[in-house]
């Protein structure tokens, strides 16, 4: 049978030293207020790599205490204090990917509207309008190509 070892001295959990900082204003913690014998209360670890995997995809710093002393970087730095800054490296890439994949489909789906449109007392039809920027784009009887902010035109029917 396995010697039983004493318990340590209850202290805070390791967790609730982080930060997270847009500038210098704190926009996120764990919320964790527990005292416990060990270095993490239990599941803590896999919160504070959630909240350093978050902070890194915003693009944020971290602020943490370490030894009565405040220290400031990267998600990353933070992550290497416990031995699983690899964790939060790849969880930190997945997610970008995932947004720039979601990004993509987005960009993909969004197909310009045709319509007919007035510019001023002229009326255009087979005009495009761009989903991303608003802008329409459209021929007129000479056979010059233009494009009309925003704003600077009237939609008279959708084809």
């Amino acid at each position: 049978m396995a010697k039983r070892t004493k318990p340590g001295t209850p202290r805070p959990c390791a967790c609730q030293s982080f930060a997270v900082l847009d500038g210098e204003t704190v926009t996120e913690t764990t919320g964790c207020t527990k005292v416990v014998p060990r270095r993490f209360a239990q599941g803590h670890d896999a919160k504070l790599k959630s909240l350093l995997i978050r902070a890194g995809v915003a693009g944020y710093r971290v602020r943490w205490t370490e030894d009565d002393q405040t220290r400031e970087g990267d998600p990353l730095a933070a992550s290497r204090l416990f031995g699983f800054g690899h964790q939060v490296e790849s969880g930190i890439r997945g997610r970008l990917d995932k947004l720039a994949r979601r990004a993509e489909k987005k960009a993909a789906k969004a197909q310009p509207r045709v319509v007919a449109i007035k510019v001023g007392r002229h009326v255009y039809a087979g005009a495009t309008i761009d989903p991303a920027t608003g802008a329409a784009s459209y021929t007129t009887r000479s056979g010059e190509a233009k494009t009309a902010a925003a704003g600077k035109f009237t939609i008279q029917e959708e084809n």
